[in-house]
């Protein structure tokens, strides 16, 4: 039973043009669907220990959220104009934290990164039939492989949105 404050799946979008239609106009876009934006792809449940292979699937819930949101095309322009689109202090080291889009490509199955997938579902390998392991593996694989459809969607945005939106900084060395 959904609830008098919940909008049902066939309301987002409209709910989403209607906004769009109230402060794209006065280019206060930015300011009211931002936060919303940052605080969905700096959600927790990206960074949890165990990853993709918790019993939490929040991540799921971002990504259908972040897709929600980039099916109108003004907020996907607005995204890319976010300053944590492409952070002016992103190094190599760090830009999985500090970009937008950093949490959710972060995402993987690789247990040296997320030490809790290699714990789950493959701890114990003496007692698991090989029937198992195969299932834990296959059951990985398609929880990557639709991770990874549904992130190349994410990826073209300032591609689709609007090419003149990005920010791109060519580094010259002195030579």
């Amino acid at each position: 039973m959904s609830s008098p404050n919940q909008l049902s799946p066939t309301e987002v979008e409209p709910f989403l043009q209607d906004i769009v239609k109230r402060f794209e106009p006065d280019n206060e876009l930015d300011g009211v669907l931002g936060p919303v934006v940052r605080a969905l792809l700096f959600h927790e449940s990206l960074s949890r220990r165990e990853g993709l292979a918790g019993s939490d699937s929040g991540w799921r819930r971002v990504i259908a959220g972040l897709e929600a949101l980039v099916s109108v095309k003004p907020i996907a322009i607005m995204i890319t104009r976010l300053d944590e689109w492409n952070p002016k202090d992103a190094t190599a080291a760090n830009i999985e934290r500090v970009s937008l889009m950093g949490p959710l490509c972060r995402l993987n199955v690789f247990g040296h990164e997320w030490p809790t997938i290699s714990e789950t579902y493959f701890g114990d390998l003496d007692r698991k039939s090989r029937a198992d392991v195969e299932s834990s593996t296959a059951s990985l694989r398609g929880t990557l492989k639709s991770l990874q459809v549904r992130l190349q969607c994410f990826l073209y945005v300032p591609y689709f949105a609007d090419i003149h939106s990005l920010r791109v900084e060519f580094v010259v060395p002195d030579l």
